[in-house]
């Protein structure tokens, strides 16, 4: 038995559609409202708290400063002095691994290369050219293409 679905108008499916859509709108401004709400209010609150730094950097005149400064007695070290110290330790260059030199060198194409011809003269294979230059086709090299050589 073939199933017996009753058939719509299209005036009924229009109505529907457009119903649908209507719903979803509906439904979809109060999470926009939502996340609208949400950023502003931390836009806001950002703004707060950076006037409100301001005002406290403003707030201290030079002279407090200086008069909040910590005591050091003679021959201890301040904090900062210790914390710059601590710095320079930490940026030994003798740590710093050297700078790695280039291991291929350009080679611009000339009329009558081949690859086999290139790799020759260089003293490399054409697998190691191609391994250096992805997607290079050995059969269509170009007059003033730019192609890396590796060296040995």
């Amino acid at each position: 038995m073939p199933d017996k679905k009753p058939k719509l108008s299209s005036s009924i499916k229009k109505e529907l559609k457009l119903e649908t859509q209507l719903t979803f709108g509906k439904m979809l401004w109060p999470v926009v409202s939502l996340i609208l709400a949400i950023a502003v209010s931390g836009y806001l609150y950002s703004v707060y708290k950076s006037e409100k730094t301001k005002k406290e950097i403003k707030s201290s005149s030079p002279e407090e400063k200086i008069q909040n400064k910590p005591e050091v007695k003679e021959g201890e070290e301040s904090e900062a002095e210790k914390t710059d110290q601590k710095k320079e330790e930490d940026l030994d260059l003798s740590k710093i691994p050297p700078v790695p030199q280039p291991t291929t060198e350009d080679y611009t194409v000339v009329d009558g290369d081949t690859l086999g011809a290139i790799a020759t003269a260089k003293g490399v294979t054409t697998d190691e050219i191609l391994a250096a230059n992805p997607g290079l086709v050995a059969e269509s090299l170009q007059i003033g293409q730019v192609i890396k050589i590796p060296k040995k």
